[in-house]
């Protein structure tokens, strides 16, 4: 799975490297092929975005925060199946608003 901005492109792909540590990966590359980090993992998003400073893997009702650096920042879980995820502000104000969207309504959550 790939998902890209005007800045970043993330991938989300099987682990073929180490698979003893997760079944796939996360990987995120700056716009001029830079490398910034390749991170193994066990979550298996169905989706993902990126938006703000985060990358977001989710699907049904859970969903996962990550950060530029490969920091997992929240594991959540919700009570309705998720549409769509994305932040609510480009900017970290000592922690992130994200706007989780479901098919008949939209909810502001704010994580540290």
């Amino acid at each position: 799975m790939i998902c890209y901005n005007d800045s970043y492109l993330a991938v989300f792909a099987d682990n073929t490297k180490d698979a003893d540590k997760g079944n796939y990966r996360l990987l995120l590359f700056r716009k001029s092929g830079e490398r910034l980090f390749d991170k193994p993992i066990s979550y298996m998003g169905s989706k993902m975005e990126i938006s703000g400073d985060k990358i977001f893997l989710y699907q049904e009702k859970t969903y996962q925060v990550y950060d530029f650096s490969g920091r997992l920042r929240y594991n959540g879980t919700t009570e309705d199946s998720l549409y769509y995820l994305r932040s609510a502000s480009d900017f970290n104000l000592g922690g992130t608003e994200l706007m989780l969207c479901f098919p008949n309504k939209v909810e502001r959550v704010r994580i540290q």
